[in-house]
């Protein structure tokens, strides 16, 4: 009975390592997610009517695209400081 005990927490553990393995990259990701919302607020703030194309600009925000976020922001009518400003929160 003892074998057949063990064996089941093994298999209950190795269900949940799989499980965590999933979820948390998956919990890790989301924050992304949020600075694109910072940097529509942040226009929305500024006075600046945040549309599709300031969406996809704030999409732009990682490291290496920041360069294509404040172009399409500029590009859309906003003021190059508010831009850069806006681009570091995404």
């Amino acid at each position: 009975m003892d074998v057949f005990r063990t064996k089941i927490q093994r298999v209950l553990v190795t269900v949940c390592m799989a499980g965590a393995a999933i979820i948390l990259p998956t919990a890790a990701a989301t924050p992304a997610q949020a600075s694109i919302i910072d940097c529509q607020n942040y226009l929305h703030y500024k006075g600046y009517r945040v549309g599709p194309k300031v969406t996809k600009a704030c999409g732009y925000g990682r490291d290496w695209e920041w360069g294509f976020c404040i172009a399409n922001l500029v590009n859309a009518g906003v003021k190059q400081d508010h831009a850069i400003t806006a681009c570091n929160l995404a």
